[in-house]
This record gives structure tokens, sequence and C-alpha cells, in this order.
């Protein structure tokens, strides 16, 4: 399944100081048409019909992803009149109206006929989150859909030596000090996904020693310890020597969501 453009947005606002409020529930629909990335389309609308609430596994490891997954069947009325064939489903933070929060296309489409209740088997319904963010935020995004706000942050940019994920160290010595990174608002790409950029770009202080080989920069969530947010690797490992003062222009730094 997708991430909706207001998921999307919620989400980088987090990252901007902006709580991410998890819905009380979230309830699946079907849809004739696909939602897509604004949350619109064709929902089923048999007499009868209503959005079924939706319960979600903890986030896993799968493959190059972390994922849940629905966890129980979901019957929904039984149609008094056709309902047509549902061919997509999606995710919304109320049982009426509300915002659409993730979409997708069924394995298999449903065609609804008179007396029929339209059936969605447990572990029918996934979603996984790949790409730059880290594990620890793939997993508190996902675990909005199991009713955990993420607080608003201030990210701040840091040099690592290797992946911090694997065992990497963050860099040290003379002056070193994780920067503060704000954000202009999301905005939508050509490739579909909301992208968000520095506001401005971000200087690091002038190192007074030898700060070791920088390999990985990261977004982390605080000014000291907590946890990373985006993990970068850089095209070519360099040693950050005394003097050397590590520049990032506004349009080095930008996020998505995959």
């Amino acid at each position: 399944m997708n991430a909706t453009d207001f998921l999307e947005r919620s989400f980088l606002n987090a990252v901007r100081g902006e709580a991410l409020t998890a819905p009380a529930g979230v309830y699946l629909g079907l849809f004739l048409t696909s939602p897509n990335e604004e949350g619109k389309g064709t929902e089923v609308a048999y007499s009868g019909y209503s959005r079924q609430k939706i319960q979600f596994s903890e986030p896993t490891p799968a493959k190059n992803s972390i994922e849940i997954q629905s966890t129980s069947q979901m019957t929904f009325p039984k149609a008094t009149t056709a309902g047509g064939t549902a061919q997509h489903v999606g995710i919304f933070d109320s049982l009426t109206g509300g915002n659409c929060l993730a979409y997708g296309a069924l394995t298999e489409s449903i065609t609804i006929g008179i007396g029929e209740s339209p059936v969605v088997l447990a572990g029918d319904i996934k979603l996984s989150l790949s790409g730059q963010l880290s594990t620890e935020y793939k997993k508190k995004l996902l675990n909005v859909f199991r009713g955990t706000t993420i607080s608003g942050i201030q990210a701040h940019m840091a040099l690592w030596n290797e992946n911090p994920e694997s065992g990497g160290s963050e860099l040290s010595g003379g002056e070193y000090a994780r920067v503060p990174v704000n954000f202009s608002p999301p905005a939508p790409s050509d490739s579909g996904q909301m992208i968000m950029e520095a506001a401005s770009g971000v200087t690091f202080p002038r190192p007074t020693a030898e700060w070791g080989q920088w390999k990985y920069t990261t977004l982390q969530d605080s000014s000291a310890g907590g946890q990373p947010i985006y993990i970068a690797q850089e095209a070519t490992p360099t040693v950050i020597k005394k003097g050397y003062r590590p520049t990032f222009d506004a349009s080095d730094i930008r996020v998505a969501i995959n």
C-alpha cells in the first residue's frame, strides 16, 4: 500500500515540530476506483455499507523494509443492493469522512452482489516502509496506525563514521556538535511524493582537531543522544581534519517517505 499526501505531509511536518496525532482508530474502506495520493476516489456505497475498523500487528522486519499487517478478518455488512466491484482499499482515520492515510489495490477484486457480505482476510492488508527513514522512525510512523502519536521534533544533523544502525560511531573531536536543521513546508514533487527541503543551509563548527572519517549523515531527533530519523550514506568518505568545515546547501538536505 501507499501513503497518501496527507500522511506524508503530516509526518514531514512532525520533523518541523508539529505533532502527528494518531487517530483513536483506523478504518478500512472499499473502493471502486483508487483513492490515489489525494485520498479520494469512488468508495463503495451500497445500502448498509460501512467501513470496518482495522487492527494491525506490531512493526516487524520484512526483507528490506519494516511492515505491519491486519490481524483479523473484516466482514463488511451484507449488501441489500448491488455494490459494484471493489478493486481498491483505503485506510481512514474516521468511520465516515475523515482523512485517507494509505491506499492500495486489492490482489483480487470483490464483486458485491445483493445479499453478499464482502470479506477481507487477516493478513491481507499490509503496510511497509523502506528507504532512508531509520528503522526506529519507520516503526514510529507505522505505529501511528496502532494509535501512537509522534511528538513534534527539532531535527539536528549529525556525522558518522559508519551506519549508526550497524554499530557506527558519531564523529567527535575539537568543537564537533550537531547542528539544528529547520525545514520549509512539504511540497509535492514530480514523482508524486511529498518532499521537504531545508529552509536554509547548514554549516558545522570549524574543527579545532580531527573528527575522524565521515561516511554517513543523519538527521537526529535530539541535539544529543536520541534516535536517527533519516540516514544517508555519503558518496565519498571524507576525513574531517582540523580547519575543514562541513557545509550543506539547503537543496542538499531533502527528505521524503518511501
